[in-house]
C-alpha cells in the first residue's frame, strides 16, 4: 500500500478480514486504486470512462466533482467531433432544461442548445425539415434559431403536403400565422383534408376540419354534409353527438334531419296487462273478472335527457271510460301502473283497454287490452 501498488495490497487486506482495521484498509486500497485509473484516463481524453468510475466511487475524494468534470468534458468532445445529438443528451445530463433541476453544471445550458442548433443547421442544409424543427425548437433563443424555425416549418409542412400528409401539414401552417402565405396555405390544406375525409366516411374528422374553415369555399355546405353522414352512421338515440348533429341540421332544415329527428326521438310506451301489481313482464291476454286489472307501462325514446308527461284512460268493459294522468313526468326507462276494478260482487265480462297519451301534444303513444271473463 505505502508503495502505491494498491490493487496488490487490497487483495492481501481481503485475506484477513478479521484482523485489525484489514477491511477499511482494503476497501481504501480498492477506492484509490480505482481513483487512480479514472484520473489517469481523464487526463489520457477517455472522459466518458472517467466519468463512469468516478461516479462508481460515490462520496470518496473529490470523486463526485471529478465525475461531473469528466462528462462535462466528455459533452464538450462530441460537441467539437459533430456528434450534435450525443452532445445534447449529455449536456443535458447535467442538468440543462431539466425541470426541478436548480443546479446546471458550467455553461451546460447554453452548450445543449448550442448542440441542438448545431444540429438543426445540418438538418436543415440535408434537407431534413422535420428534426430541423425539432432542434431550433430545443435550441430556443440561441444564435439565429428563432429565425430558422419558421422557414423551417414553412419548408417542412410543404413536404407533409407533397407526400398527402395533410393533417399535420395545416397544422403547421396555422403555427406559422402571418409567415410568407402561410393564413391562405391553412386553408387551402385543411379544407382539402376535410374533403379527403369526406370521400373516406371519416365524418367526425371531416365535422372537425370543416368548423374550422368558416366561410371558406363551401366549408359550410361541407360541414351540414359530415354531420349528416355522421348522423346516418350513428342513429342510436343515446349518441349525444348524432342527438346535437340533429338539432342543428334541423333548424338548417337540411335534408330529410327532420323526419329522421322525429323518428329517432319519438316517445314510445310499451304495456304488458296482467293481474299483477309488481309483475311487469308477464303479458296475459285474459284474467279474472274478479280483483284489478294492472297496466304497465315502461317509456322509452324521446330526447336525451328530456322527459314526458302522459295522460291515460282506461275503458272498461262496460265501455265506460275513466280520465286520468300521472302527476310526474316519465324518462327514458321510467316504468309505472295504472288499474281498474269493479266494487260489484258480479263484475261484467268483455274488454278492459288502456290507452296512454303524451300529455302536451295528446299524441296516443300506446294501447293495450285484455279479456275480462
Amino acid at each position: 500500500m505505502n508503495s502505491g501498488a494498491y490493487v496488490e495490497a487490497a487483495a492481501e487486506f481481503e485475506k484477513i478480514p478479521l484482523y485489525s482495521d484489514s477491511n477499511d484498509k482494503a476497501l481504501y486500497c480498492r477506492n484509490q486504486a480505482a481513483y487512480l485509473e479514472a484520473k489517469a484516463l481523464k487526463d489520457a481524453g477517455e472522459y466518458k470512462k472517467a466519468a463512469d468510475i468516478f461516479a462508481s466511487l460515490g462520496d470518496y475524494s473529490d470523486s463526485k466533482a471529478l465525475a461531473k468534470e469528466s462528462n462535462y468534458l466528455y459533452a464538450d468532445s462530441l460537441l467539437n467531433s459533430g456528434k450534435y445529438e450525443e452532445a445534447y443528451s449529455a449536456f443535458c445530463a447535467l442538468g440543462a432544461f431539466k425541470k426541478g433541476v436548480n443546479v446546471v453544471y458550467k455553461d451546460s445550458t447554453v452548450k445543449a442548445q448550442e448542440a441542438k442548433y448545431l444540429y438543426g443547421l445540418a438538418c436543415f442544409e440535408s434537407g431534413d425539415y422535420k428534426n430541423a424543427v425539432e432542434a431550433f425548437e430545443l435550441a430556443g433563443d440561441y444564435k439565429e434559431a428563432p429565425a430558422k424555425l419558421p422557414e423551417a416549418k414553412y419548408l417542412y409542412a410543404d413536404s407533409l403536403v407533397g407526400s398527402s400528409d395533410l393533417k399535420d401539414a395545416y397544422k403547421l401552417y396555422k403555427e406559422l400565422g402571418d409567415y410568407k402565405d402561410s393564413a391562405e396555405l391553412y386553408k387551402k390544406t385543411c379544407y382539402q383534408h376535410g374533403l379527403n375525409m369526406l370521400e373516406k366516411k371519416m365524418w367526425g374528422d371531416a365535422v372537425d376540419v370543416f368548423s374550422k374553415l368558416d366561410n371558406y369555399e363551401e366549408s359550410k355546405s361541407k360541414l351540414k354534409e359530415a354531420k349528416y353522414g355522421y348522423v346516418l352512421a350513428h342513429k342510436n338515440n343515446s349518441d349525444m353527438l348524432t342527438y346535437r348533429y340533429l338539432e342543428e341540421l334541423k333548424e338548417a332544415k337540411y335534408k330529410d334531419s327532420k323526419e329522421i329527428y322525429k323518428s329517432l326521438y319519438a316517445w314510445k310506451v310499451s304495456i304488458v296487462m296482467n293481474d299483477s301489481e309488481t309483475d311487469e313482464t308477464t303479458n296475459k291476454t285474459s284474467i279474472s273478472r274478479h280483483g284489478k286489472y294492472y297496466g304497465h307501462i315502461k317509456v322509452s325514446g324521446g330526447p336525451p335527457g328530456e322527459s314526458v308527461k302522459l295522460k291515460y284512460t282506461l275503458v272498461f268493459p262496460t265501455g265506460k271510460p275513466l280520465y286520468d294522468s300521472w302527476d310526474y313526468p316519465f324518462r327514458r326507462g321510467d316504468t309505472s301502473w295504472c288499474c281498474g276494478y269493479y266494487e260489484s260482487s258480479n263484475p261484467p265480462k268483455g274488454t278492459f283497454k288502456i290507452r296512454v297519451y303524451n300529455k302536451v301534444t295528446r299524441e296516443l303513444l300506446a294501447e293495450g287490452s285484455v279479456k275480462i271473463k
